[in-house]
């Protein structure tokens, strides 16, 4: 009959209640094994990066790529909470100076590892943000490429012998102006790897990876 309910659907929806409070409660522990807001260099961590022990999520070149275009056209948000990568780390191996959980990535510290940290921490243990990264790496080394263009044109520039002076001040003009490209794009580079971290006690994560 149409609108009959089946014996079997208030036991799947009970279930499903079930499932439903458990992942709410597994989403509030997450939370609250946040510990810090913090900022590190991609390209200068102070330990290496590692990706996939808390996330299996594979590296998709096209994602990346997206991702890339989409950083070009709309800006390199890396200070924003929705843009910040996790990091799950031993609350330990962090140094307590840098310690800031209330704060934007924009106000946040450099992370700083504590002496434990230095000397017992292999990696930095990544929760997310492998295509974030690799997107960043592709437009840092198309930076460097027009870092090195601009670098090559203007040393062809200030070997090229002119006498003449109204010539000579156009020189001048151009190389200043190719200088200024230069300390620009030098600091933009520098500034490419700088990205928000949220970090995760991994003591507290081991208990709910295992609930």
């Amino acid at each position: 009959m149409p609108g009959k309910v089946s014996e079997g659907e208030p036991k799947i929806g009970a279930t499903m209640a079930k499932d439903m409070a458990m992942h709410n409660e597994k989403e509030k522990k997450i939370t609250e094994a946040q510990f810090s807001v913090n900022i590190i260099d991609l390209f200068a961590t102070p330990k290496e990066m590692r990706f996939g022990e808390w996330n299996s999520r594979p590296l998709v070149e096209s994602e990346w790529k997206k991702l890339k275009t989409s950083m070009t056209v709309q800006g390199i948000k890396s200070f924003t909470s929705e843009h910040m990568m996790p990091l799950v780390i031993r609350r330990g191996y962090v140094d307590t100076s840098c310690v800031q959980q209330n704060v934007s990535g924009y106000e946040a510290k450099t992370l700083v590892l504590s002496e434990a940290g230095e000397r017992e921490l292999g990696k930095l243990e990544m929760a997310g943000g492998r295509h974030r990264k690799a997107a960043l790496e592709s437009i840092k080394a198309d930076k460097e490429k027009e870092l090195s263009r601009l670098e090559k044109q203007h040393g062809t520039l200030t070997r090229r012998k002119i006498v003449k002076t109204e010539a000579l001040a156009r020189k001048m003009e151009a190389l200043a102006a190719y200088e200024k490209s230069i300390a620009e794009l030098q600091e933009e580079i520098s500034k490419i790897g700088q990205w928000g971290v949220i970090l995760y006690d991994k003591g507290k994560l081991i208990v709910i990876k295992l609930l």
